[in-house]
């Protein structure tokens, strides 16, 4: 909002055909930024569940091998963890495709929130640049034009706003350029780190989701939206790596493998995949 009262209201004035376009624009980049941020931190990063059990696909491996709790048992959340998932000290859970804890938006970023994570990245980054641009253009007229309209609101607050502007311009610039690789891989930091490759699917992308079916202009404006990640059934069962058994049914992997569940709608807490013979259904995401 300094930009604004600063800047664009002394220079172009909120009552002329540029003031409103510039005041618009800038308005729309703030309101991504703080929408994604909001949704990155409130959105459930893909937290696996206590009672989570291995894909029927991978059961059968897993019991030759001496059974999941030998394999892929975490010691700290007690609880079968995912090929793809990771430890989270903060949060204290197993995240799938964990990236790393984000302190700027108090979550840790998986699977789930990644995309918002990355578009609050970018929104910052744009305003702090358009920031950056209309500053700058102001001290370049003035310079020039000493007694032009706005000049004499010009001094230490605009230099600080335009320094700041630099400053995290340049953090979330870095923050962009490293998020690149994930992009493009589906790859998370820690499995860089760490050396794991998994196999992703090519039909999507894990971050942004399924493509819209409308065509491309739909699937970049829902990519470019905060709005939530979708991902194929199959992909997603793929992604996840789990399934969340019903409470109380004596669950066997084994017995559903023809039945496709999987902890669908985990992101938004509610119970997710098809009905089982016995009628019940698979349980609520903690």
């Amino acid at each position: 909002m300094k930009v604004t009262k600063l800047v664009l209201g002394p220079w172009l004035g909120h009552g002329s055909l540029w003031g409103l376009a510039h005041l618009a624009l800038y308005s729309s980049l703030t309101f991504l930024s703080l929408a994604s941020h909001a949704t990155a931190m409130l959105t459930n990063p893909g937290a696996v569940p206590s009672d989570a059990q291995p894909l029927p696909a991978e059961a059968a491996a897993l019991e030759e091998q001496g059974g999941w709790r030998k394999r892929r048992f975490c010691s700290r959340c007690k609880a079968f963890k995912p090929a793809r998932a990771h430890h989270d000290s903060v949060t204290g859970r197993c995240v799938v495709k964990l990236d790393h804890f984000c302190p700027w938006v108090n979550n840790a970023v998986g699977v789930f929130n990644h995309k918002f994570f990355l578009l609050f990245v970018l929104y910052t980054f744009l305003q702090c640049t358009y920031s950056l641009l209309l500053v700058l253009s102001r001290f370049v007229l003035c310079a020039h034009a000493a007694d032009a309209p706005g000049c004499s609101s010009l001094g230490v607050l605009t230099a600080l706003v335009m320094l700041e502007a630099i400053l995290f311009g340049l953090f979330t610039l870095c923050m962009l350029c490293d998020q690149c690789a994930v992009l493009t891989t589906n790859e998370t930091k820690i499995d860089r780190l760490k050396g794991e490759r998994h196999a992703a699917p090519t039909v999507v992308n894990e971050i942004f989701g399924e493509a819209s079916s409308r065509g491309w202009l739909c699937t970049y404006a829902t990519w470019l939206l905060p709005l939530r990640v979708k991902f194929p059934g199959e992909v997603k069962r793929e992604v996840l790596g789990f399934v969340v058994p019903p409470r109380g049914s004596g669950f066997d992997p084994k017995r559903i493998i023809d039945r496709g569940v999987c902890g669908d709608d985990m992101e938004r807490g509610e119970a997710g995949g098809q009905r089982g013979e016995e009628g019940a259904e698979l349980q609520a995401y903690d």
